[in-house]
């Protein structure tokens, strides 16, 4: 008679241990995602509010400081920033509902916020030559500097500034097609299922999402775990067939 374990294939339980990892690493990758795009959202939501107080504060005051082309620039940058509140708040609704149609706000706010840079940073590179003319003036700075100075300081700036757009537009983009593909199961209010998948270590019966709705879960259909599981082909024991000793 063969025991349970004998009966039970090694491979069979690396493979079943695998694909648990597997299920479980995927999930984790939706959820920072989402949180991602949520973390994106607050973002926009700041970046809008203070564009908009800066508005309310400074309006159109003629700063002496800054050339004509760089205040209607920074204005007009100013004006776009503010729509970035809405765009936010549309975001936080899209992760809340897990719903993909307000996220496209969001997304498409980050994807025109790249070409008003790029436009932006043609202007004010035309204009550095003049600006570092009108700066050395007004503030008697040294003569020394040329113009290729601040050229590579803006297209640094420029550089890290398209490099983490395109970061955010990825990771927007990413959870639209994830919601899309329903990754995400039904939709929902609030994020306590990603809360509950941290409390839990990690373990996929925490989140609601991680089964379609309308299915229940399926019993383990594997080999025995135990020798208890294995039913009445497994042998729990057997008796002694030495002699018995004893210690005077």
């Amino acid at each position: 008679n063969a025991s349970c374990l004998d009966r039970a294939p090694q491979r069979d339980v690396v493979s079943i241990n695998g694909a648990a990892d597997a299920a479980r690493g995927t999930m984790l990758l939706r959820v920072l995602v989402a949180q991602g795009v949520q973390a994106i959202s607050w973002y926009s939501v700041i970046v809008g509010a203070l564009s908009m107080l800066s508005l309310l504060m400074n309006g159109l005051v003629d700063s002496p400081v800054r050339s004509r082309l760089e205040q209607a620039v920074g204005l007009l940058e100013t004006l776009f920033h503010s729509l970035a509140f809405f765009a936010g708040l549309k975001g936080l609704l899209g992760v809340m509902f897990r719903d993909s149609k307000p996220l496209r706000t969001l997304l498409l706010y980050h994807a025109s916020e790249l070409v008003v840079r790029s436009v932006s940073f043609l202007f004010r590179e035309a204009d550095a030559c003049s600006e570092l003319r009108r700066l050395q003036i007004l503030h008697r700075a040294p003569q020394d500097m040329t113009c290729e100075t601040p050229r590579i300081a803006m297209l640094l700036t420029f550089v890290v500034h398209c490099a983490t757009l395109l970061y955010f537009v990825y990771v927007v983009w990413s959870f639209i097609v994830r919601l899309q593909s329903g990754e995400f199961g039904h939709p929902g209010i609030g994020f306590e299922d990603t809360e509950a998948f941290f409390r839990h270590g990690g373990a996929l019966e925490a989140l609601d999402g991680a089964q379609p709705a309308g299915q229940a879960i399926q019993p383990f259909a594997g080999p025995p775990r135990s020798l208890r599981e294995g039913g009445e082909g497994c042998i729990v024991g057997e008796a002694f067939r030495g002699e018995p000793q004893r210690l005077e």
